[in-house]
């Protein structure tokens, strides 16, 4: 156990823990070199991962590891039991089990796939959508918030459709309709680039 389950276990752990404090640049920062550097180390990642998951060596020596214990497992510790019916369930799902033609179509379309949910990411990140609004409907946000608002030439404040601005403008203004043009430009962030990219992916 400890030298295949728990070995993998840990750098996996803290492989993902390395990898979560480069990534987390790309949604945080307000550099945009720094956000493509981090969205380009979350597809790398992410096809690493894909790869990890579908080597037949480190499926084959968990099932040896099985067999070799019979799929008894009652005389260890709880814990390690739930690692190992998690590493059980994970390999079922993963599909590493396929025979070697499937596994690479498997493999081709998995890679694929994470290039996309990372641009998807990315677009949703770098959309810049946002609305506009009076001084009356802006009434309900904190000082703080209004001070940091821009405004456009019309002298309407402008709204990010964003993260914290859209949280913060959605629990406080008091506006109903600003509320909702708010909601609407947040919930059609990157539509015509992200559409296809949903489309590729079905």
């Amino acid at each position: 156990f400890k030298n295949i389950v728990e070995e993998q276990s840990h750098l996996l752990g803290e492989f993902g823990d390395q990898m979560n404090a480069l990534e987390f640049m790309a949604y945080v920062s307000t550099d945009e070199e720094l956000r493509k550097e981090g969205f380009a180390c979350e597809e790398k990642s992410s096809k690493f991962m894909v790869e990890v998951s579908l080597r037949k060596d480190l499926y084959n020596t968990f099932q040896q590891f099985r067999k070799n214990m019979k799929d008894d497992f009652s005389a260890l510790p709880s814990s390690q039991q739930r690692l190992i019916e998690l590493a059980v369930r994970d390999h079922r799902k993963s599909g590493v089990w396929l025979e070697e033609d499937k596994l690479n179509q498997l493999r081709k379309l998995r890679t694929e796939l994470s290039s996309l949910e990372t641009r998807h990411s990315q677009n949703l990140v770098e959309d810049k959508s946002f609305i506009t609004v009076s001084e009356k409907e802006i009434s309900g946000i904190s000082e703080t918030f209004k001070n940091r608002l821009k405004k456009d030439e019309n002298g309407r404040y402008i709204v990010p459709a964003r993260g914290a601005d859209f949280f913060q403008f959605m629990e406080t203004a008091d506006s109903e309709e600003a509320r909702k043009r708010l909601f609407y430009a947040y919930a059609n962030r990157a539509v015509p680039q992200n559409t296809q990219l949903l489309k590729q992916a079905l």
